[in-house]
Formats: structure tokens, sequence, C-alpha cells
């Protein structure tokens, strides 16, 4: 039986593409993509999947359909990529030649770009050509070169005081390039400012508002029916006082119009955003009304400013894996020595099931070196015993099939040989050599499942060690815990939820999957 050959089609539009017409539309892609899919796989046993990302940049990875390809691909059960050209998978050329001249070898993937006329399988050994680079240059460069047009477009738009945002702030409506008043949450915003300087904190004002069950910004522009799609995951929306603070400090709502405080230093990655310094902010005064007086404003600034000076160093801002098991928020590290992990949602929502009573750190990371040590112990008494418990469905080992392989082969031979010497028939023959070639047939089965047990068991040792090594070499801190912990949920009833990261979750997927559950 044929083998399923597996396609990946990948096909992107960014906001830069509008401007080449439908070129670059994802229907075009997908059209001229399944064109030349049916004219030369025609008549192969094909099986074809498409991931699109429709509005992201392709001068970095970071793209949620890459991102999913990419993973696909890992998993070694496709066999091809395919795009309308490289600029689709990405337009910065060290990345794109790294991926096509290095790391799809080797995962033995092969890559189609249908207009660059470009297929690995002709480029075996050898690298693309000085055309395919030449081009993923000239693809980052005018992705560059376009990138430079659309700021220097944006900063005349934002002296002419109109809202560039595709969005209007919480508090308003977007009108003809103009803010306008919106009455329901802009009476939130007002009240708010009053709160705040009247001396009630950030935290006591989320938790006002969660307790009247005051929609939050994101909720209120998903009952509005925005156009952005708002998703939380399994997370719980709720009013914080980052929420709060950070309404608090946009100068929008005194009447000027702020623009150009973030400022990306790599083009097309959202995460590379700087702010820059406040004398290079382009402010437009009095564009729209106002929700709150410039004076008021500013005493209610001065007060989270000293907040924030008393808050010092506990703010971290280094990506937490601890969360709370109910609403999914990142737990909250308190104190300086002996550190408490709390689920400030709780404190901002009373009517909240989420972990009120702190858990010590050092604790919890006791806890966590007990569990790791002990999947260490398994890992390393399955890892021991991968070989010898390898077995096919006849009992049978890899030496003894290839034995019984060398065995019917030389009884072939013997039963030529006594035909040659006249001892049987022509027909005693092929019988005979049906039945061996029956056997044969069956043991050159079992040998490739052996083979490929084998493989799949040299693997898994390989990377059992590599963890162990690492493991052993380690000091075992906190650093070391996230190094194979991706995050660790804690629940009211004292249960643990622990979701291994990628070393131990590839290690551990056949033993009935990534999350360990106990109690502390």
């Amino acid at each position: 039986m044929e083998t399923t050959f597996k396609i990946l089609k990948y096909l992107r539009l960014s906001i830069d593409d509008e401007g080449e017409g439908e070129s670059n539309s994802i229907a075009y892609q997908r059209k001229l993509l399944d064109g030349y899919i049916e004219e030369n796989f025609a008549g192969r046993n094909i099986c074809v999947e498409e991931i699109v990302d429709d509005g992201y940049s392709g001068t970095n990875f970071k793209r949620p359909g890459m991102a999913r390809a990419l993973e696909l691909l890992n998993t070694g059960k496709f066999h091809c990529i395919i795009v309308k050209d490289l600029s689709r998978f990405g337009r910065n050329h060290i990345q794109v030649g790294n991926y096509i001249e290095h790391i799809f070898p080797a995962m033995g993937i092969r890559v189609i770009s249908v207009n660059d006329h470009y297929d690995s399988n002709e480029h075996i050994g050898a690298p693309g050509g000085i055309d395919i680079a030449i081009k993923n240059l000239i693809y980052e460069l005018y992705s560059k070169d376009l990138s430079q047009k659309v700021k220097a477009a944006r900063r005349t738009i934002m002296k002419t005081g109109k809202y560039n945002s595709p969005f209007a702030i919480y508090g308003y409506l977007k009108s003809n390039g103009s803010l306008v008043i919106d009455n329901e949450s802009g009476a939130v915003v007002m009240r708010i400012f009053d709160m705040l300087d009247s001396g009630i904190t950030t935290t006591q004002v989320a938790a006002i508002f969660n307790d009247e069950g005051i929609p939050t910004p994101a909720e209120y522009k998903k009952m509005k029916k925005c156009v952005r799609i708002w998703n939380y995951g399994d997370k719980k929306a709720c009013w914080t006082d980052t929420t709060i603070r950070r309404i608090a400090t946009d100068e929008k709502y005194t009447g000027n119009m702020v623009s150009g405080k973030k400022s990306r230093t790599v083009v097309g990655d959202p995460c590379s955003a700087k702010r820059i310094p406040a004398e290079e902010w382009v402010v437009v005064p009095n564009t729209h009304p106002a929700l709150v007086s410039q004076e008021k404003f500013d005493r209610v600034g001065e007060r989270i400013h000293i907040c924030n000076k008393r808050r010092g160093n506990q703010v971290n801002h280094k990506p937490s894996i601890y969360r709370c098991g109910n609403c999914g928020h990142a737990l909250q590290k308190t104190g300086s020595k002996n550190i408490t992990l709390r689920c400030r949602y709780s404190i901002m929502n009373h009517s909240a099931e989420c972990l009120s009573e702190g858990i010590n750190l050092n604790e919890l990371l006791d806890i966590l070196k007990m569990i790791l040590e002990k999947q260490f112990c398994i890992m390393q008494t399955e890892a021991a015993n991968y070989k010898a418990a390898l077995r096919n469905h006849n009992g049978m080992t890899v030496d003894e099939v290839e034995k019984k392989l060398a065995q019917l082969k030389a009884q072939r031979f013997h039963a030529y040989e006594r035909y040659k010497n006249g001892d049987c028939s022509r027909q005693e023959l092929d019988t005979v050599r049906e039945k061996i070639a029956e056997h044969m047939n069956e043991l050159e089965a079992v040998s490739k499942s052996v083979d490929e047990q084998v493989e799949a068991s040299e693997i898994k040792t390989h990377k059992a060690d590599v963890i162990l090594n690492y493991g052993n070499e380690q000091k075992f801190d906190e650093n070391f815990i996230q190094y194979f912990v991706k995050e660790v949920r804690i629940f009211n009833d004292k249960r643990l939820e622990v979701q291994w990261n990628f070393g131990l979750n590839e290690f551990l997927e056949d033993r009935g999957g990534q999350i360990y559950e106990g109690c502390y």
C-alpha cells in the first residue's frame, strides 16, 4: 500500500499586501496552490491541510498560523510545505534561508514555492541557489522600506490630531477619525477618576467594580460587537488594579491626543516595541471631549506614582509559571525573603473561588523538586528497559527475526539445489518457494516493525539521557524547575496540576499525558 503523502499549505496576508491587489489575497493563494497540487500530485495518495495567517507581517515568525505550521511539521507526520512564494513564508532572508537550507532538509520536509519555481527535491544536498537567496533578501528589504514609509505616513496623521487606532479607547467611540464620548463606558471612566481622587486605591476600585458586576473594557467591547475577537482562553475576565492604573494614566481622557509613545525596533515584531522619551511623543491638545480635567488627572497621576514607588521591587516582569487553578491568572509574589504566592483576583473579586490563602514559594519548590525526582526515577527505569522490553507481536527479538530470515533464505537455496540435482520436480520447487516467500514476507513486515520500535527506543533513550544528564549537572533551584515545568496550577483544595515542558512532555507522552495531578 502506498504511503499517504501529507502536504501542508501555508497562506499569509498582511495589511502591507493590500496595495498589491488580488494577487496576494488568501483566495488567490488557495486557488494557485490547489491547482499546483492537483497538477503535480495527480494519482498519488495525498492528504492536504491548510493553515492561514491573515493580517500578520512576514518579517518575523511570531505568527499563530506559522507557529502551528512549524509544530505540525515538527511532529514528522507531514512530508511537504507549499507556499505561493517565499515571501509568504517570511520576509527575513536569514530566517527563511536557515529553514530552507538547514532545518527542513534535516527534518526531511520538502519545500515548494510555486511562483519562485522552487522545489527542494531538485536541490537535495545542495543550496537553493543564489537566485533564491537574492529573492529572500529583496523580500526583506522591500518590507523594511515599506515599514519606514508606513511609519512616516502614520506620524503625519498623528500630527493632525486624528485618532489613528482601529478601536476607540474605553469610554469613547470612533467617529470620522475623532473620539466622541460613549455615555455608558464614559460614566465608568469618570467614576474611576473620582474614586481615585478621593483616596480609594486602584485595587479597591477594581474590587468594587467586580462586586458590582461592571463589564471590563474588553468585555464591554465584546458586548458592543467589536470587530476584533477577544479571546481570554480559560481565564475569567475581571477588573484588576493594572486595568484601573492604565485608564488613570492615559492622557487622552483629558481631551488631548497623545500618540507615538512606542516604536518597534524590529520590523513586524510587536514584542520589540520600546517606549520612547515623552518629549518625542506627538501631543495635539483639545482634539476631543474630555472625561476628566487636567487638574484631577495630575492629582490622580501623582497618587499612582507614589503608590508605584512604594511597590518598588515587588513588581516582577518575568512571566510566572504559577497560576490560580480557578481563574487561570498568574499568581503574585509577595515578600522578599519568605515569598508567598497569592491570587490577586480573589482580592479584587470577593465572589471568586480563587486561591485565597497564599502558598509559600519555598514549600512549593520542595514539592516540585520531589515530583521531578520521582519522574527522573521513572525515566531511568524505563530508559534502561526499553530495548530489553522490545518484542514484536510474535514475541521475537530483533536477532531472532534476522536469524529466522537467514534460515528461510538457506531453505530456498537448498530447494533450488535439489531441483537442479533432479531430486524434486518443478512443481515441488514452486510449492516450497511459495511457502518460503509467504513466511519471509511475514518476517520482513515483523522486522520492519521491530526496526521502527528500536529506532523509537533509541530516540527516547537519547532524550532521557540528555534530560537526566542536565538534571545531574544543574543546581536544583527555581530556574532549573522552570526548565522542565511549563505551568503549575494551584487550587484551593490543595491540589496541584503540573504541565511539563518540552523535555518531559515528549518522554512521558506514551505514559498517559502531560499533566501531573496531585496534592500538596
